[in-house]
């Protein structure tokens, strides 16, 4: 039997666990995982490589922000920062840039993957010089 890793409440493409690929990140198929983002978003996910993301790690668990870039930039995100939280996270948080175009869709796929909540927020991105910030929390392991 061949293990595969279920994500749950996503409805995007997983792929049987194998080891030393590059192109497989934790039983995620990229190159599956890229069709299906551009045949379900079509133009949206051309116009979001122009979106800069921060992704940050809040748990003491390794690695996790690094997964969760390689998938948002399956997305079609461009991700600019990968880094460690200054404190560890009860649960992780989403923080947007007022204005984006496709604010809404963006928001809806960034919440259907992480199920944390997302608030509107200039301070925060600024900070990170990014138009998203992603931080995963201690309740998200799961998850990975």
């Amino acid at each position: 039997l061949t293990p595969t890793i279920t994500i749950r409440e996503l409805d995007f493409p997983v792929a049987a666990l194998t080891t030393g690929s590059l192109d497989t990140v934790r039983g995620l198929d990229r190159e599956r995982y890229r069709e299906w983002a551009q045949s379900h978003f079509g133009d949206s996910y051309a116009l979001w490589k122009s979106y800069t993301v921060a992704v940050l790690n809040g748990t003491e668990a390794p690695g996790l922000a690094k997964i969760k870039a390689t998938i948002l930039e399956d997305f079609g995100f461009s991700i600019v920062s990968v880094g460690e939280a200054s404190t560890p996270i009860k649960s992780g948080m989403i923080y947007v840039r007022p204005g984006l175009n496709d604010q809404d869709l963006v928001m809806n796929l960034l919440q259907s993957s992480m199920h944390v909540p997302i608030v509107i927020d200039e301070a925060t991105t600024t900070r990170y010089r990014s138009d998203i910030v992603v931080i995963i929390g201690e309740s998200e392991k799961k998850f990975f």
